[in-house]
């Protein structure tokens, strides 16, 4: 973060194993990345700009998929009050699908998006990654061709897009694409 003053970092963290929230503060204040996280109020909407996050120095936004609690940890925000997700787990490489899987029936009206752009490959009924296609599916095309079919459904590009094995494909040039 001291290298780079004028980018704003995004980090969702995945807590399946229910880890105490408690327990990221910690490291977060070991680490001194504590001073650069957002501790917002209110909706999406009225969040500060970009260039009001790099002046206060406020350039780190943290979500948790599961078990945050802003009453114990105020910056660890809850993913799912925030986003809403496509499916996880897709089979299919040409990735067919923009709906909402995660948090189910919520309105998506105010609400930030994650497009999973992730391919895995089913044995025997467990998913599990494709790194074998990794290329293929992180290629710019995939990539593209995934975020034009949500951005045709939702009316607008997804806010975030995740991938499996970013050292392999397109990503950094799908990043310099989508934010530009």
């Amino acid at each position: 973060m001291n290298a780079h003053p004028n980018e704003v970092v995004t980090l969702l963290l995945t807590n399946i194993d229910a880890i105490p929230v408690q327990q990221f503060d910690d490291v977060f204040k070991s680490t001194g990345l504590d001073k650069y996280v957002l501790r917002p109020e209110g909706k999406v909407a009225e969040w500060p700009t970009l260039q009001k996050l790099i002046d206060d120095g406020t350039r780190l936004i943290v979500f948790m998929d599961y078990h945050a609690d802003t009453s114990k940890v105020n910056y660890i925000l809850d993913e799912f009050q925030y986003f809403w997700e496509t499916p996880y787990g897709e089979t299919d490489s040409n990735f067919p699908r923009c709906n909402i899987d995660r948090p189910e029936g919520v309105d998506p009206n105010g609400r930030m998006y994650l497009v999973n752009h992730v391919l895995n490959i089913d044995i025997f009924g467990v998913k599990i990654p494709d790194l074998a296609n990794a290329g293929k599916t992180n290629s710019f095309d995939s990539i593209d061709k995934q975020v034009n079919l949500c951005r045709g459904m939702w009316g607008k590009t997804p806010n975030v897009i995740l991938l499996d094995w970013i050292n392999v494909g397109d990503a950094v040039k799908a990043q310099t694409t989508y934010n530009a």
